[in-house]
């Protein structure tokens, strides 16, 4: 399946073809076998048509994309013969296949195309937001339409809709470090279940946990208000909640904040330290004087193979140290030097269930 190959094969290797079809296309006018070739090919994955696109902007022969960046891939093979050749067509084929559209994505040098899979083929709807998504353990970075750039850690999806006034993401599940293009003419919106984030340009990092979200400020400057807030503004009721600065968290360099889902109040505190935040980005996780039962829970957000704590008078056990995001293992090993516990995989191996050394098996 398409898929598949996209996820063995490097985007190296596909801007590589791309540019191998663009050089063949141009020398001369193209057969009916290799048009059949050129649109066979960009109809494997959004990712050909994104590097092909890519590709064309630079030579400034795009020139077949409508004001609402749709796609018909039927229409951008012939218009490419046309760009490339003066107004020759290829030889049409003898059936003409049906029109394929992708729509809604953007179109920087590298630019970022959304892909849904509906049994095989690809699919993205005009005029909707797009969705960017990873599974458990995948982590990926998307070049957005405006130059900004989002990193998505493992398990996390989020929609993307520009508009000419402002610039809104949303983040469904999951944590997500954003580096955004500065643009005073366009704000930055970044929304969860628990809090709305407002930004110019700067590089902020969002999760959404379990029972509320936490924003820290890597660089620049961040505004941050709680949905229920918003919400309450919105109806011209506060039922005696304080609606200004109180409601409103302004945010530096260091600050991180923590709002929990439904509530008004901001818990704000300023770190030493941000490595621990964004090591993820690195597959990394550092705990510092952490309880194991929060380390548990962040191993598991990266691994199939999970991690189970059999007694609870464990969880209180603080550790500090550097692992590997997809290597609990490691972790096992230390547990197993540093503390009086034992690990015992489960009867079909997807649990390592961690028990005090004296606990009865």
């Amino acid at each position: 399946m398409a898929m598949n190959k996209d996820i063995t094969q490097s985007r190296q290797s596909i801007a590589e073809e791309a540019a191998e079809l663009f050089v063949d296309l141009r020398e001369t006018p193209p057969s009916r076998a290799m048009k059949e070739k050129f649109t066979t090919w960009l109809t494997e994955s959004p990712v050909h048509v994104e590097e092909y696109l890519a590709i064309a902007r630079v030579f400034g022969e795009l020139t077949h994309v409508d004001p609402k960046n749709a796609i018909d891939l039927d229409v951008l093979v012939e218009d490419t013969i046309v760009a490339l050749h003066g107004g020759v067509h290829a030889e049409p084929a003898a059936e003409p296949p049906a029109r394929r559209r992708w729509a809604g994505f953007g179109l920087a040098a590298s630019g970022l195309l959304a892909m849904i899979a509906a049994g095989g083929f690809y699919a993205v709807l005009q005029n909707q937001p797009l969705r960017y998504e990873t599974t458990l353990g995948e982590q990926r970075s998307v070049l957005l339409e405006d130059g900004s750039m989002v990193s998505l850690n493992t398990s996390t999806a989020i929609e993307v809709d520009f508009g000419d006034e402002s610039r809104h993401v949303r983040l469904l599940q999951g944590e997500a470090l954003f580096d955004v293009e500065k643009d005073a003419s366009r704000a930055f919106f970044v929304e969860t279940h628990s809090v709305s984030i407002r930004v110019t340009g700067t590089q902020f990092n969002v999760y959404e946990q379990e029972g509320g979200t936490a924003v820290t400020v890597i660089e620049g400057r961040v505004e941050v208000t709680p949905r229920q807030v918003s919400a309450l503004q919105e109806t011209g009721s506060s039922s005696g909640t304080v609606l200004q600065s109180e409601a409103v968290a302004h945010l530096v360099v260091g600050d991180q904040v923590l709002v929990k889902s439904g509530s008004v109040n901001i818990e704000t505190r300023n770190l030493e330290n941000l490595e621990p935040v964004i090591a993820w980005t690195d597959r990394r996780l550092v705990f510092d004087a952490t309880p194991l039962s929060t380390i548990v829970a962040e191993f598991n957000r990266y691994n199939h193979r999970r991690l189970v704590l059999d007694d609870a008078t464990l969880a209180t056990l603080e550790l500090s140290g550097v692992f590997s995001s997809n290597d609990p293992e490691v972790l096992i090993l230390f547990l197993e030097r540093i503390a009086a516990v034992k690990v015992v995989p489960s009867a079909d191996g997807s649990e390592l269930r961690i028990q005090a050394a004296l606990a009865a098996p």
